[in-house]
């Protein structure tokens, strides 16, 4: 897919720029053509690209890194964390991913042409679809974006079920907790939709805040949560859902399945090394269950409401605890 003609099923381009001016002017070069979502940062767009499955394009500045992630990711590391993205770093991690969706999505990198020819080479090398200039004007970026006309949107398809599993890797980011919510509600929103929210929430985790800081606790259940998400499916997803704790949406509606599940992941991360400033650290781990139909026909909120209940539950009971 080398072009947006071949997308113009799809819905929305992306833009990937630290200016809003930019962002602005170039949402009103296409808002004509295409719906336009907007990131300030590769972090933000990454969780965008994830959540929203009606993306046709990225359009991103070369420098799309997130002010002032680096410097406490470096002073606290622990082993395996990411750090904020850059513009190729973006376009690195959709072209080596394994949902083709995202693995063949069209690209463009936009800067002055001075940094463009500097990264020409290694963009190409990565398979970037093409390059804007800083100052094009409207008819110059349709050209090169190789839009001819505008034509009305069609009906998106319906929604496609996918299939009800939890065994395959596949890596599509932590969520943020408003991102993940946002998540939750729509996959839910449907009256009939099945499945099940699986909440991990870290034991005493005020008290690994004082001893550790903020930054190092969080950055410890960023870990967590990403070993958990190599173990989720296509279609499911993993995010933040309050402090110190995470979870999966996932469109598996059988309890038993979703239990079984849960215990051989509290395992893991019970057995889990983490190391905090060299020193090894032991956490324990409690998990709750809200599952459609199990518990009722419930709307998104309610059943994020109904998991966060029982996670408090079962911290409640002592830890290590899986409460359905």
């Amino acid at each position: 897919m080398n072009d947006l003609v071949e997308t113009r099923r799809m819905e929305n381009i992306l833009l990937v720029h630290r200016s809003k001016v930019v962002r602005v002017t170039l949402a009103r070069y296409l808002k004509e053509h295409f719906g336009v979502l907007e990131a300030p940062d590769g972090d933000v767009a990454w969780q965008m690209l994830v959540l929203h499955h009606d993306i046709a394009a990225v359009i991103a500045g070369l420098d799309v890194s997130k002010t002032g992630e680096a410097s406490w990711a470096t002073s606290s590391r622990i082993s395996g964390l990411d750090t904020a993205l850059s513009g190729m770093d973006l376009l690195d991690r959709l072209r080596y991913n394994s949902l083709q969706r995202l693995k063949h999505l069209p690209f463009y990198f936009i800067g002055s042409e001075t940094h463009i020819e500097e990264i020409s080479k290694e963009a190409h090398e990565h398979k970037v679809t093409g390059f804007l200039f800083n100052g094009m004007s409207q008819e110059e970026v349709l050209a090169a974006l190789n839009i001819q006309s505008a034509p009305p949107k069609p009906e998106p398809p319906p929604p496609v079920e996918e299939p009800a599993s939890m065994t395959r890797l596949q890596r599509a980011g932590i969520l943020s907790t408003i991102l993940f919510k946002s998540g939750v509600e729509r996959t839910f929103s449907r009256p009939g939709t099945r499945g099940a929210l699986l909440m991990f929430g870290l034991n005493d985790y005020e008290g690994m805040i004082q001893r550790l800081g903020a930054k190092t606790a969080e950055s410890i259940v960023d870990k967590f949560a990403d070993l958990v998400q190599a173990k989720v499916e296509t279609g499911d997803f993993v995010g933040h859902c309050g402090p110190g704790a995470f979870a999966i949406s996932t469109r598996v509606s059988d309890l038993k399945q979703c239990g079984a599940f849960a215990k051989r992941v509290v395992r893991n991360l019970s057995a889990a090394k983490i190391a905090v400033h060299g020193q090894p650290m032991h956490i324990s781990v409690s998990f709750s269950i809200a599952c459609i139909p199990a518990d009722g026909n419930l709307s998104g909120t309610a059943l994020l409401n109904l998991a966060l209940a029982r996670l408090a539950e079962a911290k409640a009971a002592g830890g290590g605890q899986v409460q359905t």
